[in-house]
């Protein structure tokens, strides 16, 4: 874990399509998850949404944020009766922080007060330019990569699985 300490929205965002609902954002879900696998991905919905935040306000960024489950990555569609709020530790130790998040199903709402932390990103949009936003952080996976080969037990369904197996999109290397 630790800060990401990063800044996104600076690169030519230009040609790229903003987003500007949830809908919209999950007719982009073929060209964010390559494998069509949304499976411990939802770093990709993040990276998708930053790079494209120079084109949008800042509301638009906001909501397009409530449009996936930050635990499986699955696509929602944000309602009161998928939202919680929890308090969250900062990623830097210094306290906690109250969050609202869109979750797909319940045990990942348990998964979320287990292992993710909240960090501060300097994010740039159309209308506020920069500005820090919080974002839910777990640590990196490539700390360890042989764990992605580890098995264990599934949950929803009982069988013996790997991360490996099962989510596609989360691999170690240079990109």
């Amino acid at each position: 874990q630790g800060s990401a300490a990063a800044t996104y929205g600076r690169s030519s965002a230009a040609s790229l399509t903003p987003i500007r609902s949830v809908r919209q954002l999950h007719n982009a879900y073929n060209d964010i998850f390559k494998t069509r696998n949304r499976n411990a991905a939802s770093h990709l919905w993040i990276s998708y949404l930053l790079e494209r935040a120079p084109t949008m306000t800042s509301a638009e960024l906001q909501l397009a944020l409530t449009g996936f489950c930050a635990v499986s990555g699955s696509p929602v569609t944000p309602h009161d009766y998928n939202r919680y709020r929890l308090s969250l530790e900062l990623a830097d130790g210094t306290g906690n922080v109250n969050v609202m998040m869109h979750y797909c199903c319940w045990p990942c709402v348990c998964d979320v007060q287990d292992f993710v932390k909240v960090d501060t990103v300097t994010v740039t949009t159309r209308d506020q330019g920069e500005a820090k936003m919080h974002f839910a952080v777990i640590g990196d996976p490539c700390e360890h990569p042989e764990k992605l080969k580890e098995s264990f037990v599934q949950p929803f369904d009982g069988r013996y699985t790997t991360l490996e197996r099962d989510a596609p999109e989360l691999r170690c290397g240079a990109d």
